[in-house]
């Protein structure tokens, strides 16, 4: 009982610490003393400006200091964290950021209350129960399971006419993922069925999650309600089905189903039915769109830089050595990883990320109280002057000799937050671009522009040529990717 006092009472006793330190220390600014970013409106803050440039905004940010303040209208308003430094220590910091309830409240609500939405005090429980999902054995067989639908899917791609990548690599990060997570659980009509539904919660589900309209009987709402519901039932009778035969089919699914929780006690230790559908649902939406992202915008950026693509085609012959690939040969990919690296730093999936302070803080010499919002954004922190020389020069090669300052790069967050399937993102990007630039040369039909006010940062309408290369893949090289065991449904839990 102590103990459990002690814990309870912690954060209380750091807060009012926090309190008398900023009582004794006068010279602390307080958050009305954080000066304003350049722009603001009467009334209307900065809401135009980041209308009109989003991007440009958010990358001018830390020109104006370490902490700036932003205002979306005249009762919003949030401190964006500019320095690299000071964004790492505030994710790293245990229970010091809480998902902001403005933002991360609504896609509670639409997506449900899984790992990347959860509130703080129930992500420990969780985290340990998803953890075994992502195990080293595990990533090896979805590697095969991505890699196999990576190849029959690049082979099988037009030569000689544009060709839409977003939509094709969406649809192909979509597709591995599905396996991934069911290994043959869904087939046919049904898997067609998820998968619409999906793309459904995707577009819109964001969007609906901070709007009032959500519970209003408009189209937009209704069908994203709909939507939602078929997926839900979808997933629990494939859990159901699972839990009947009590067997590993080697997948994600059968992973969260086994785990157990040896720091909780009673039904806690598993997760349940409802909550097993919130994890598929939450990995389906983070996963494929962040991935599907990043993806694209990897071979976009190959195909404005053809000496980086020949380099690449070379590695991957080298390591292949006549054979398909498989997630195993990715540690030696090194080409590949550099561009993937170079990729997510330029154009990070995951741009901006609402947090609110769970206590009371003091950062850059500002006094922030508990419940104050703040705004991290690894885009804003990719460009930041005093980490990368020429920050918007695509250069993979500043990935050679070591890792640039990690307080610059967190694409995928930080701290206990931190996305718990970044492996699995490096993996099927890396095996993707890699197959991709097996069969073909990349030139671009237009400019990438950007999709504004999306949670996930993509390209839209990102069309490219292709060219064949020669020499092509040996023939078997497809032909195993069609007819191996990769491709022909569910993984044997031996030999994961």
């Amino acid at each position: 009982m102590d103990a459990l006092r002690a814990c309870w009472l912690a954060p209380v006793l750091r807060s009012q610490a926090t309190r008398l330190e900023m009582m004794m220390d006068e010279s602390k600014r307080r958050v009305s003393d954080i000066p304003d970013a350049p722009g603001a409106l009467p009334l209307l803050g900065h809401a135009v400006r980041v209308m009109r440039d989003p991007f440009g905004f958010l990358a001018s940010l830390s020109t104006h200091g370490d902490l700036v303040r932003v205002r979306m209208g005249p009762r919003w308003t949030i401190v964006a964290v500019c320095c690299p430094k000071l964004s790492r220590e505030t994710l790293v910091s245990a229970g010091l950021v809480e998902r902001s309830s403005r933002f991360w409240g609504g896609m509670r609500e639409a997506f449900g209350n899984g790992l990347v939405t959860c509130p703080h005090r129930e992500h420990r429980r969780q985290r340990r129960l998803c953890q075994p999902s992502f195990h080293p054995q595990r990533l090896q067989g979805y590697g095969q399971v991505i890699a196999a639908d990576a190849q029959r899917a690049a082979a099988r791609w037009p030569a000689g006419r544009p060709l839409s990548l977003t939509e094709e690599i969406g649809t192909l990060v979509v597709h591995s993922t599905v396996r991934c997570m069911f290994a043959g659980g869904l087939t046919g009509a049904g898997r067609d069925r998820f998968l619409k539904d999906l793309k459904i919660l995707e577009a819109s589900g964001i969007w609906l999650a901070l709007t009032p309209g959500t519970r209003l009987p408009l189209p937009g709402p209704v069908r994203f309600r709909r939507a939602s519901g078929r997926l839900r039932r979808m997933a629990l009778e494939v859990i159901a089905t699972r839990r009947a035969e009590g067997r590993d089919h080697g997948d994600l699914l059968s992973a969260l189903i086994a785990a157990v929780d040896d720091e909780s006690a009673g039904a806690e230790r598993l997760l349940s039915d409802e909550e097993l559908v919130d994890q598929v649902i939450t990995f389906f939406v983070a996963a494929t769109a962040t991935t599907s992202a990043a993806t694209t915008w990897a071979l976009s950026l190959l195909a404005r830089h053809p000496d980086v693509q020949e380099q690449i085609a070379a590695e991957v012959r080298d390591v292949a050595a006549g054979r398909p690939l498989t997630g195993d040969d990715v540690p030696r990919l090194d080409a590949v990883n550099r561009v993937v690296a170079e990729s997510l730093r330029l154009n990070p999936p995951l741009w901006v990320s609402p947090q609110t302070l769970s206590r009371d803080t003091v950062l850059a010499d500002a006094f922030l109280p508990a419940g104050t919002e703040i705004l991290l954004s690894p885009y804003l922190l990719s460009r930041h002057p005093d980490l990368y020389k020429d920050p918007e020069l695509f250069d993979p090669d500043r990935w050679r000799d070591g890792r640039p300052e990690l307080a610059g790069h967190l694409p995928f967050g930080g701290g206990s937050r931190k996305c718990i399937g970044d492996r699995f993102a490096i993996l099927q990007a890396t095996l993707v671009v890699a197959s991709v630039l097996t069969h073909w040369r990349l030139s671009p039909v237009n400019e990438p522009t950007w999709s504004r006010f999306r949670a996930v940062l993509r390209p839209r309408q990102m069309r490219l040529l292709l060219e064949a290369r020669d020499p092509a893949p040996p023939p078997e090289w497809v032909q195993t990717c069609t007819t191996g065991r990769a491709a022909a449904g569910p993984l044997d839990p031996r030999e994961v």
